[in-house]
């Protein structure tokens, strides 16, 4: 089989090269030889990343993505922009600090057929302070989902076991671990494998999520859910992790399951993609080594660019 220590490879035709420069598993390992191979005879084009990032001013809170992001071979903003890019793909991540101008962009694109991938949380979470949380109000992007049939709800999905978080105990005196209620974490056997959305992913870590409400009718469809003992905390919240043991007991509004991503797919051939955390591919997940959610946002470029097949090579990691 192919060795998991594999570090890079070169590849060349027509005159044409391609560098990989880095395989983590072999999971991967057909998915991105024949992304490349596709790329140098002409058969695939890369998308265009056109990246609005609207959750925080920190500049470093996402730089394992937009890194992730390019090491997949993705253009991101069009500074690298050249003939061989075919289309674009608009991702949206948070909404807090995107002004009015930045949502009527979004919206101009969406109009002209644009696929895109929007991460929104319906509260702000202040990940350099002290985790408090709010919910969103006036927000510009929320109300641009919400004609679009999405409502992502003001409110946080509550996981019952807890994310197993490893902290200073009160005194100092210790580590001590605290079951963290507001990060939920979907394992391998709960994410839905027949959907090329979630091929070769492990798990994914979810921080601070807010369900998501739809119609039906409207042509959405929801692709994740939590499992059925999980509940919504509602405001004002208490996301201090030694009062977890006290929120788990309190039931928010509505019982599980919670829509977490679902997805739309409109005249033309547009697809639009929701996942209602804005922090999944934030430096969060230096907490919680959540690489996997990286790679899902790789998979959210490829899905809603109609890249299904080419998805579908990627297998979940070896024992």
């Amino acid at each position: 089989g192919v060795s998991e220590r594999i570090s890079g490879f070169l590849l060349e035709y027509g005159g044409r090269s391609a560098v990989i420069s880095y395989l983590r598993d072999a999971a991967s390992f057909e998915y991105t030889i024949t992304r490349n191979i596709l790329f140098l005879v002409g058969e695939e084009k890369p998308p265009m990343v056109e990246l609005f990032q609207g959750s925080t001013r920190d500049t470093a809170a996402y730089s394992y993505l937009e890194d992730h992001l390019a090491s997949a071979g993705l253009v991101v903003n069009g500074s690298q922009l050249d003939t061989g890019v075919r289309d674009t793909v608009v991702l949206v991540i948070g909404s807090r600090f995107l002004d009015e101008s930045a949502v009527t962009s979004i919206r101009s694109r969406l109009d002209g057929g644009a696929d895109a991938v929007f991460l929104v949380s319906g509260t702000s979470v202040g990940i350099q302070q002290n985790w408090s949380a709010a919910p969103k109000e006036d927000d510009a992007l929320l109300s641009l989902l919400e004609e679009l049939g999405v409502r992502v709800r003001r409110t946080i999905v509550l996981d019952p076991e807890g994310y197993p978080l490893a902290l200073p105990s009160l005194d100092g005196s210790s580590i001590v671990t605290v079951p963290y209620v507001f990060w939920n974490s979907i394992d391998s056997d709960e994410l839905p494998r027949t959907h090329p959305l979630f091929s070769g992913l492990e798990s994914l870590q979810f921080f601070w999520p807010s369900p998501i409400a739809f119609d039906s009718a409207a042509g959405l469809s929801c692709l994740l859910k939590t499992g059925t003992a999980s509940a919504e905390a509602r405001p004002p919240f208490d996301t201090n992790p030694f009062n977890a043991s006290s929120v788990r007991d309190k039931k928010g509004a509505g019982s599980g399951p919670l829509c977490l991503v679902a997805s739309l797919e409109r005249n033309g051939g547009q697809r639009l993609l929701f996942v209602s955390d804005e922090l999944l591919p934030s430096s969060m997940i230096e907490y919680t080594g959540s690489r996997c959610n990286l790679d899902f946002i790789v998979n959210c470029v490829e899905w809603v660019s109609a890249r299904d097949d080419l998805l579908t090579l990627k297998k979940r990691r070896r024992p």
